[in-house]
């Protein structure tokens, strides 16, 4: 059982560096699009503000000490706007179809020398727009700046970096998106339809049958590895699990001393129904594969190694960039060689991911 634990740590390992190639796993860089601000009211938005305004962002952004994003700024928006209203459908088509992450983009109104802005960030892989105050405080820490400068500061203002800029052409609505030409650096080297996400959670175990006359409960903690499609419209993910289980003797104190220890290592396969809000998404899963299972009663081991099953249900909810909280339960049983065994389980953890 000690071989298999290393095994799996190495593995685990292996995999945690490997993911920082991908560009959703927060350990890269993510691609955040600038698109800019419009005035709420109708036809009278300001150019020059709309452009300072998101100059004034880039530079706050991007000056932060643990900036994780790699910014661009939109040139001409001309071909986004229809009535003073930016066109989401097309703005995400376009995020999309040139590898961001996340776009930011709203609109502001004027209050004497000052402005109240109203931002938005399209998530883009997930084709839903959020707020930015509990999310993503960075950004909204550089909105609150923009809205305490005033407006002729703002207008004054220039910016002291390189900046990157997408240049878009102008043209209509009504013309077909593979229309729009793009002047722009190259694609990312890896811009993957997949993620990962790893994740920790712990429990308690609760057998069944006649495991419970000699243990009450138990104490597990589980490790999985997900692959997800970045398309929400994909539920299927795949995922790699490890679950160290340990059970002693609650009864019949004065005469058996007995402990259980269970190391499982399986593959599941998730469905996952996802929500726009905090519930990110309700996940059913089953799994399946094999448990090293040793059993000691009295000072005298029984080692064996037995297929096993696993079903679970989980709620996934977004806590704040990459973590997210995980709670949920299930049943597992291990085809035991002398007789099998069956428990319940809750459990609650965190995950690591997009």
């Amino acid at each position: 059982m000690k071989i298999l634990l290393v095994i799996t740590i190495i593995v685990l390992f292996v995999l945690f560096f490997s993911i920082g190639v991908t560009k959703t796993y927060a350990i890269g860089k993510q691609k955040l699009l600038i698109y800019g601000f419009r005035n709420i009211v109708q036809d009278s938005s300001d150019k020059t503000l709309d452009t300072k305004i998101s100059v004034f962002l880039y530079d706050q952004i991007s000056g932060n000490k643990k900036n994780k994003y790699k910014l661009c700024i939109v040139e001409s928006k001309i071909n986004l706007k229809r009535n003073n209203r930016i066109d989401e459908n097309f703005l995400y088509e376009f995020a999309k179809e040139n590898g961001f992450y996340l776009v930011l983009y709203g609109y502001y109104a004027k209050k004497g020398e000052k402005l109240k802005i109203f931002p938005k960030l399209l998530l883009v892989d997930r084709d839903i727009v959020v707020g930015v105050d509990r999310i993503y405080p960075k950004i909204y820490a550089a909105i609150r700046k923009v809205e305490n400068l005033g407006i002729s500061e703002l207008i004054a203002y220039k910016s002291k970096k390189k900046l990157k800029i997408i240049y878009i052409s102008s043209q209509t609505l009504m013309e077909p998106i593979k229309k729009v030409t793009v002047k722009k650096n190259k694609k990312p080297i890896f811009n993957s339809p997949i993620y990962f996400e790893i994740s920790n959670h712990n429990g308690i175990i609760f057998p069944g049958n006649i495991w419970d006359m000699l243990y009450s409960h138990g104490v597990f903690s589980d490790i999985d590895l997900s692959l997800l499609s970045t398309k929400r419209t994909f539920p299927i993910s795949l995922t790699f699990q490890t679950r160290y289980s340990f059970f002693n003797m609650s009864n019949n104190a004065d005469y058996i001393n007995s402990n259980l220890n269970m190391f499982y290592l399986g593959l599941g396969l998730d469905y996952n129904i996802y929500f726009k809000r905090y519930l990110e998404a309700i996940r059913f899963s089953v799994s399946g594969g094999f448990t090293s299972t040793l059993l000691s009663i009295n000072n005298k081991d029984f080692e064996t190694i037995d297929p096993t099953g696993n079903v679970s249900l989980n709620l996934i909810f977004r806590v704040g960039g990459p973590l997210k909280l995980r709670l949920g339960g299930g049943e597992f049983f291990v085809l035991y060689v002398n007789y099998p065994f069956t428990a319940f389980y809750v459990s609650a953890g965190i995950i690591f991911g997009k």
